[in-house]
């Protein structure tokens, strides 16, 4: 379980920040299920000459505008991805809706980074929904993120990023359900803020529809509990002798590098060794990102060998006879474990269904 870091509540004129000794701000990641500790907004968005501008006013969480999202609520309907953020999490937010009328929302998050800690990082992640109607790119439905320094305003350095909907957008896919409405997927960015010991920190996010009133924008997110940046993994298959190294999705390209970053082991999302270079350590992902939608980012995996699965402790005979009464063939897996079923003792087709007495050839089988 996640400890829960100690919360120290400090005023000031504007704005209240949340201080921490370690790990993550407390609920940061929505992992208490609600709005604690974050402000919420609501407002719209228009076109001043040529410019974008998001015009918010602070509210209470409200219905439809800012939502809580757990497993139970499914997948997102233009995008066909699941509306909770799959690395790891119980709670997610979906912030905006389909509604269009030039509406506009917002989350934000003030923190104070702990003194003595000159480097500190989190991982938020995102996905996103937009109608694509063609206007000027300042009129169009977008998200945005920003982190800035509250003393002086000064935005964090590779911190802002305005994600705005056009037809050429890379790594985005036209819906399904619409060819009109783009969505990306559940993609991770990284934000670091270095130097910045005792410095307090206001994180935002926005979403916005199009500034003519007749497009929606929404979008989803989520912050990684610990403030970790471990996304990547390598599982070691000891019984395949397979090591699978996995990163993040979302990025344009990825270079994968062994322990000391002397060789380039592949340049795929995920890539499967067999047999590996190594069966512990670690290896690092360089991920970059489509232009203008994030910062290149490195990744570490450590190795983590998987158990070969109990061999069963005796051997269950079965006798089948022609125009017997078959018997249902049974076994128990092992908690956390999966049950496969195999046509013969030496390999053959895989089944995670029990294999029918009364369809089986003669011989030994194994599970």
């Amino acid at each position: 379980m996640r400890s829960k870091a100690p919360i120290l509540s400090v005023l000031f004129i504007l704005f209240s920040s949340i201080s921490f000794s370690q790990g993550c701000p407390p609920n940061i990641d929505f992992e208490f299920g609600n709005f604690n500790n974050w402000e919420c907004s609501i407002g719209s968005v228009d076109a001043i000459g040529s410019q974008n501008v998001i015009t918010l006013t602070p509210s209470p969480p409200t219905t439809n505008r800012h939502e809580i999202v757990n497993a139970a609520s499914g997948n997102d309907y233009y995008g066909g991805f699941p509306q909770l953020c799959p690395y790891g999490s119980t709670y997610s937010v979906r912030l905006g809706n389909t509604n269009t009328h030039s509406e506009a929302e917002g989350v934000s998050y003030t923190f104070t980074i702990p003194v003595g800690v000159d480097t500190f990082t989190f991982t938020y992640f995102y996905a996103v929904v937009f109608e694509n109607p063609g206007h000027s790119i300042y009129e169009q439905p977008r998200f945005f993120v920003s982190a800035f320094d509250v003393a002086t305003g000064v935005v964090v350095n590779c911190a802002s990023f305005d994600y705005v909907s056009t037809g050429s957008l890379p790594g985005f896919l036209k819906s399904p359900q619409d060819t009109g409405v783009l969505y990306k997927d559940w993609t991770p960015a990284s934000l670091q803020f270095a130097g910045m010991s005792g410095k307090t920190v206001k994180l935002e996010f926005k979403t916005a529809d199009c500034t003519l009133g007749g497009h929606f924008g929404y979008a989803y997110l989520d912050v990684a509990s610990g403030c970790t940046n471990i996304l990547a993994t390598a599982p070691y298959c000891i019984e395949t002798n397979s090591l699978i190294l996995n990163a993040p999705y979302g990025f344009q390209s990825y270079t994968w590098y062994n322990s000391n970053y002397t060789a380039v082991i592949g340049t795929q999302q995920t890539i499967t060794l067999s047999p590996p270079p190594a069966t512990s350590g670690v290896f690092y992902v360089d991920a970059v990102p489509y232009p203008g939608y994030g910062c290149r980012d490195t990744f570490q995996a450590v190795i983590k060998a998987l158990p070969v699965p109990d061999t069963p402790a005796a051997t269950t005979v079965y006798k089948y006879c022609q125009f017997d009464f078959a018997t249902q063939l049974d076994a128990t897996a092992s908690p956390g474990c999966d049950l496969l079923w195999y046509t013969a003792a030496t390999g053959g087709t895989a089944s995670s269904m029990p294999i029918s007495p009364s369809t089986a050839l003669p011989g030994v089988y194994k599970y």
